[in-house]
């Protein structure tokens, strides 16, 4: 058994102890591809074993305690292929769908790599990419640096980034002084206070959900920009704001609770492949305060939540107990934020002369349940903002879902 002296991030040790005691969600991160056009399948797999070569946090093995980094494997071939037989491109599409549920739901088996790319083809023009990899060593972050990456490798492109997650770890692991340490016990005591206190009670009635949806484009979102521009914020803040305002307003309840991911890495790392996200309350003032206000006070909060994030598993479990809040229970209002570095939306991109659509392929045969009574999704592109909201339909009706939507659209227009 190798030494495991690469100590596990505080993400890692969370999400590993919630597995352990059933409190939490095991999943994966996955992203896939449908090409079409000649591919050159040899210089696909040759960028994709690139990429694990140079992020050593797809070589980790990793313990209950600690973690250790093996070497490139150069015997194994690392893309699955497999030719499809499929009456229409439905079918294939379906076929890349199920298998894709299929690797999204599947336990990470101890001794086997931390990802598993496939790579499935209808005909010399048609494929379809599917990755997925454990989120023990690799988080949303990653997600677009492995599609920024893959491509760049495809089309021969030098010297291609890497990243130590090793060194990382050890890093975020340093031991922190007694000050320190009472001032992160104390921001987390006071956030797990509010959102113990914030908690959302059952309501009767029929179960009435849905996925309701905000596109902002153009003109908006330009707008939008130079406002927060003004306000020294950023487009996400001012979007946290006014969700938080249209909380306050439609629903029972002031002064909201956020819960939502932050990334551990400290800024020279936001290109290390590895598990450093972790999910924390946030609580924002609205009771009496402009629109400004509340934005500045998730910046202020975001900013708390960020300083304060070294805690251990043991730690954060005990805070928990003693502020009355549940480890797995579901949370009132999650939010989930999602920014492309690749700038504009566009579904299809044509790449190196093949015509590439990310995310093509909707997994079939699971239901993803909704554990949160609101989450809200944002996906932020320089020229466009999709905002999702879904109701668990118990904690929060369709119909307090909808008048938040729809309070958080009005609040924007005109700005």
């Amino acid at each position: 058994m190798p030494d495991l002296t690469i100590p596990l991030t505080y993400e890692q040790e969370w999400y590993a102890r919630g597995q352990r005691t059933g409190t939490g969600t095991g999943h994966h991160i996955r992203i896939s591809f449908r090409i079409e056009g000649d591919l050159d399948v040899d210089a696909l797999e040759h960028s994709a074993a690139g990429f694990v070569t140079r992020h050593d946090a797809l070589r980790m093995r990793v313990g209950a305690t600690g973690q250790h980094v093996e070497p490139a494997a150069v015997d194994r071939p690392l893309l699955v292929r497999q030719r499809v037989k499929a009456r229409s491109a439905e079918q294939f599409d379906a076929y890349a769908g199920l298998i894709a549920a299929r690797d999204f739901v599947a336990p990470w088996e101890p001794g086997t790599p931390p990802y598993t790319i496939r790579l499935f083809s209808r005909d010399d023009g048609h494929h379809a990419l599917l990755a997925t990899f454990p989120s023990l060593v690799f988080d949303g972050r990653a997600h677009d640096l492995f599609a920024s990456q893959l491509w760049d490798g495809y089309a021969g492109v030098p010297d291609l980034p890497g990243s130590s997650f090793a060194e990382a770890a050890a890093q975020q692991r340093r031991p922190l002084t007694d000050t320190q340490r009472d001032r992160t016990l104390r921001s987390w005591r006071t956030r797990l206070a509010a959102a113990a206190a914030a908690a959302l009670t059952l309501v009767d009635g029929p179960l009435d959900r849905a996925v309701l949806g905000l596109e902002l484009h153009g003109d908006r979102v330009t707008a939008l920009r130079r406002e927060c521009d003004r306000w020294g914020c950023t487009l996400v803040h001012r979007l946290l704001g006014a969700f938080a305002t249209a909380l306050t307003a439609c629903t029972p309840r002031a002064d909201p609770v956020l819960w939502t991911t932050i990334d551990g890495r400290a800024h020279t790392q936001r290109h290390v492949v590895g598990m450093f996200t972790s999910l924390v309350p946030v609580p924002v003032r609205t009771t009496g305060a402009t629109v400004r206000e509340t934005v500045d006070d998730v910046r202020a909060q975001l900013l708390e939540a960020l300083r304060y994030s070294r805690i251990t598993a043991a730690q954060r479990s005990a805070v928990m107990r003693e502020t009355g809040v549940t480890p797995g229970a579901p949370v009132d209002v999650y939010v989930n934020i999602r920014q492309f570095a690749a700038g504009r939306h566009r579904a299809t991109r044509e790449r190196h002369g093949l015509r590439v659509t990310t995310d093509a392929f909707a997994m079939r045969g699971i239901t993803r349940s909704n554990s949160a009574a609101l989450q809200l999704r944002v996906d932020e592109y320089r020229d466009h903002v999709f905002l999702t909201l879904v109701n668990d339909g118990r904690r929060a009706p369709l119909s307090q879902a909808a008048a938040v939507l729809d309070h958080l659209d009005r609040s924007l227009i005109g700005v």
